[in-house]
């Protein structure tokens, strides 16, 4: 979990290239805090309600895992620190050639504060798919996310996928996509021609 591009491919004839990883999201609260709207000190995990996610504790934290998308609401108001991966690029395709590997997904660490009465969107981007074969670029990684509807732009958190691997065939090979990270270019194996 968590990115790593998918592995680009070497062949003397058709291969696909490897699949990106898929992304995470963790949310990361002080368990007994005193909530921003000063009511008081209290065990938050009392006041979450979170749909999707694994969760864990340890003596002073709460951790909510998410590796598939779903929801997070609370209410009472609270500070937390999330950490975000998108998803990484599949490796490109090759016909007698040298892909490129996938961009690892983009990582983001913040603090947020969550509020009241919203239901806060966890969306977990899942890894870009290998090219399959010679021109075939991998596919880019989707974004992981934190959205909230009907909030401005700047209330969302979004870490972006990695780029797909560029293929590589006998006679040139491409660049890889545009990412958090970009995708590796392939190229001409050298003995192609």
């Amino acid at each position: 979990r968590g990115g790593g591009g998918g592995a680009g491919t070497r062949s003397t004839g058709n291969a696909s290239g490897g699949a990106g990883g898929s992304g995470i999201v963790i949310i990361r609260y002080i368990t007994n805090q005193t909530d921003v709207e000063q009511q008081g000190t209290e065990n938050l995990m009392s006041t979450v309600t979170a749909t999707g996610s694994a969760t864990t504790t340890d003596n002073s934290y709460a951790y909510h895992v998410w590796t598939s998308s779903g929801t997070f609401a609370t209410t009472k108001a609270m500070d937390a620190e999330l950490f975000l991966v998108g998803g990484a690029g599949g490796g490109g395709g090759c016909n007698n050639g040298h892909a490129g590997g996938g961009g690892a997904g983009g990582v983001v660490q913040r603090v947020l504060t969550f509020t009241t009465g919203k239901t806060y969107n966890v969306t977990v981007g899942a890894g870009g798919t290998g090219g399959t074969g010679y021109p075939s670029h991998g596919a880019n990684g989707q974004n992981s996310s934190i959205t909230v509807d009907g909030e401005p732009s700047n209330s969302n958190v979004f870490a972006y996928g990695g780029g797909g691997g560029g293929p590589g065939g006998p006679g040139a090979g491409e660049a890889g996509r545009a990412g958090a990270s970009s995708g590796g270019s392939g190229h001409v194996k050298p003995d192609a021609n």
